[in-house]
Order: C-alpha cells, then structure tokens, then sequence
C-alpha cells in the first residue's frame, strides 16, 4: 500500500502483513521532488501516477525493484496552462490513453499522452475532487463544495 505524506513531501511504503485480519506494516518512505503529493492512479504493483496538490503537475513511478527501494520519479505534465492555482486532485486514464485530470474549480482538464490539453469537463458551482470513469463514458464526479456525487 501506498500513502501521500502531503506536509513532508513522501510517499509512504507499506507492505501487507496478514489478509485476515488486514494488516500492513511500514517498509519505508520515498522523497518526491515536487510538494504536495495527493492524488494516485495504480497501473500497475510497480507503476502508477501521483498528481501535485499545490502545482497541478503529474509524475509517474516506475519500481525498478519493489523491494531495495528502487523507483524511478519521471514528471509527466503540468497543468498549470489551463488551471494556474493549485487544485492537483486526481487523475484517470481512459482506452484511449486520455488523462481526465481533477482540478477542484477548473472542473477537469483532458490531456492526450503527451501531455498537452484537448478538452475539459466544467460545470457552474462543481469544484471536481475526484472522478471515475465507466466502460460506456458514464462519469461520476464528487464534488468538494456541495460534498455530493453527480453522475453524467
């Protein structure tokens, strides 16, 4: 498992310890080269994505070894162009390697692989927290300031 220390600046290793009862022990922590670590995407047990609360920036994680330590941080793409205060939620990716970025009152940014933006998602009054997409392009949106799910 793995956790965002948002004040330090880390993410935090945890490592299973018993499935009945779950349980997990710490293994260890990892140094990020950004602030505000907050939001994950797994791709996978040795890939995933962590987006920047305070600059709406995404990095990527490659494990080299799950278990010396060894990650590699890659920084993917920034969306401070199209939502330049901090607001970095969490992101999605959809089949066709689209990334839906959540960014609080700008709604949510769609960048193609390369990072540049191709779309938005914005509604009046919905400050976008988190958002999930279904196989059909159903999307469902928790929404910071009315603290309510909308589904689309």
């Amino acid at each position: 498992m793995i956790a965002a220390s948002t004040a330090n600046n880390r993410l935090l290793i945890f490592n299973r310890t018993s499935v009945a009862p779950l349980s997990y022990s710490f293994a260890y922590q990892l140094p990020v080269s950004y602030a505000d670590p907050h939001g994950f995407l797994r791709i996978n047990d040795s890939f995933l994505y962590v987006t920047s609360w305070f600059n709406n920036t995404v990095y990527s994680y490659n494990a080299l070894n799950l278990y010396n330590m060894s990650w590699t941080e890659t920084f993917d793409f920034s969306a401070i162009p199209v939502a330049p205060s901090s607001n970095g939620n969490h992101i999605q990716i959809d089949e066709c390697d689209r990334r839906w970025f959540s960014l609080g009152n700008y709604g949510i940014k769609i960048f193609n692989s390369s990072g540049s933006p191709i779309g938005s998602f914005t509604l009046a009054n919905l400050s976008v927290f988190d958002s999930l997409l279904t196989d059909n392009y159903g999307i469902y949106l928790s929404d910071i300031s009315s603290k309510k799910n909308h589904s689309y």
